[in-house]
């Protein structure tokens, strides 16, 4: 950058220098610059030179800035001029290129079919043409609508034929971005311990080759499988440089996913109405940008957290916000997770034979996915047998998925309790809360401590039952604190509900009728 300032102060009307100092501030991060100060100035040039080819570079250029500044629609007129002078001059290279990156953003877009032609026309040229790194462009691009699909193991081998034509090219910054997408695609499909591997690798070499948009997003992704292993105190800290880095280089779409991840820790260590407000933030950028799939993942997410606090009108009606959402090109995964959902809000409204078709859906779903985090999310929804449970629970601590060892812990105990096997259940509530301790908390720990507090009572330890109690109504009035007043009702309503209930099976079972 440096040297082609220079250039442009020895040539003020140098074309190529102009549209270099462009490309190489969108490939630092600051995409923000390469519009206001480089663009304008090469378009202006290639205008004067009447250059139809230097044109089209130059709007490219400008649908690359305003793409990674998350202004979709802006990019997308910039990219179908280029595209249209491209094909008419006959450069089938810089044709694929644009048609490549309309691709992407009918990707995010949730136009799939769109983005699968599109690429399929590039990839024709280009295998024709002989382009490697064309090739290895496309193919991520081919794992990028893989995964807004929710074919994590097709995004996968997409990602891993990008990185291997790739690791001979010489472009750093090309490499570690294959780093992070085969990392991602391991994340979604449960490998935690290879997309440590890949994240690392890529986090080091974005530091190596100087690009702070690849640091950002590199450091957002080990805050996810932080998150993902329970360890939630590194995941914050990795969430919160992610989210000031995103912001100083304007990148939305970063901005939007580290602001739902914080949704996500706050939702998980019980502090639901964080929660709401980080997921709020998250999707008034989504819509700026009009990211469809992040708007259903965090919709989604809203919906959640109001059934874990018995908001059921409030859930329901982002239940219906999420389902419009993914009515037009399904992701199995999110699909999955909004049967899941609707499950639990049948249960919630004691709908119990709508909840199990509901959930029927959600298995086909997750199971077409090959998400094992979704699957497992669902079969413990599905509230199987004891022994079924047991084994799910062994599923989720090999895999190392925090949340879930702590919603099968509780859903084991849950079962043991009804199978009358008192002890397992002691076991079982009490390890879910050794587990929610080492995390940071836990949205369910009120639950495990009623769980904890009914096996004790049956067990004839009347002390120990009742100080678990109190156990839970603290947890409950720790989170009913931040609540607003309607929250809170809604939340109280259904702890008095669930402690009620576990009461009348403790007599029950002791042959009480009082």
């Amino acid at each position: 950058i440096p040297a082609l300032e220079g250039a442009v102060r020895l040539a003020p009307h140098h074309p190529r220098a102009w549209f270099l100092l462009a490309k190489y501030s969108i490939v630092s991060g600051n995409a923000r610059r390469a519009i206001d100060d480089y663009l304008v100035h090469a378009l202006v040039v290639q205008n004067q030179l009447g250059s139809d080819e230097g044109r089209a570079d130059v709007l490219n250029a400008f649908g690359v800035a305003f793409r990674n500044l998350g202004d979709l629609g802006r990019a997308a007129e910039y990219y179908e001029q280029a595209a249209a002078i491209r094909k008419r001059i006959g450069n089938e290279r810089g044709y694929a290129t644009t048609l490549r990156n309309l691709a992407s953003i009918d990707s995010v877009r949730g136009e799939h079919a769109a983005a699968e032609r599109k690429l399929g026309e590039a990839l024709a040229i280009l295998e024709r043409l002989g382009d490697g790194a064309g090739i290895a462009d496309l193919q991520d691009e081919f794992g990028v609508l893989a995964e807004e699909r929710g074919d994590y193991e097709e995004a996968l081998s997409r990602y891993q034929q990008a990185l291997r034509v790739r690791r001979d090219l010489g472009n750093d910054v090309a490499f570690a971005t294959s780093f992070a997408n085969v990392g991602y695609a391991c994340y979604l499909l449960g490998r935690y311990d290879d997309a440590l591997v890949y994240w690392s690798q890529g986090l080091d070499l974005a530091r190596k080759s100087g690009d702070p948009a690849g640091v950002a997003l590199a450091t957002q992704s080990l805050g996810l499988l932080e998150l993902a292993r329970g360890n939630w105190d590194r995941a914050v800290k990795s969430f919160l440089e992610a989210l000031n880095k995103s912001r100083e280089l304007d990148m939305k779409q970063a901005t939007a996913s580290s602001l739902g991840h914080l949704g996500r820790l706050a939702q998980y260590q019980g502090r639901p109405a964080a929660a709401l407000a980080s997921f709020a933030e998250a999707l008034a950028v989504l819509r700026e940008i009009d990211d469809r799939r992040g708007l259903a993942e965090f919709t989604l997410a809203q919906a959640e957290v109001e059934i874990e606090i018995g908001m059921e009108k409030a859930a329901g009606q982002h239940l219906q916000a999420a389902a419009e959402l993914l009515s037009a090109e399904k992701n199995r995964e999110q699909q999955a997770e909004l049967e899941r959902l609707r499950g639990e809000h049948h249960l919630l409204r004691g709908e119990r034979a709508a909840a199990e078709a509901a959930l029927r859906r959600a298995l086909a779903d997750a199971e077409e996915s090959h998400s094992v985090v979704q699957l497992l999310d669902v079969r413990l929804s599905e509230r199987p047998a004891l022994a079924e449970l047991e084994r799910l629970r062994g599923q989720a601590e090999a895999l190392g998925h925090a949340r879930l060892r702590l919603r099968a812990a509780e859903a084991v105990a849950r079962a043991a309790l009804a199978a009358k096997d008192t002890e397992r259940a002691r076991q079982a509530a009490a390890a879910g809360l050794e587990r929610a301790e080492a995390c940071g908390g836990y949205s369910g720990a009120w639950r495990l401590h009623l769980l904890l507090a009914q096996a004790h009572e049956r067990a004839g330890r009347r002390a120990e039952a009742e100080a678990e109690r109190e156990r839970a109504r603290a947890e409950i009035a720790r989170v009913s604190r931040e609540l607003a007043p309607g929250q809170r009702q809604s939340f109280h309503q259904l702890a008095e509900v669930r402690e009620l209930a576990d009461r009348i099976e403790v007599g029950r079972t002791a042959g009480r009728k009082d």
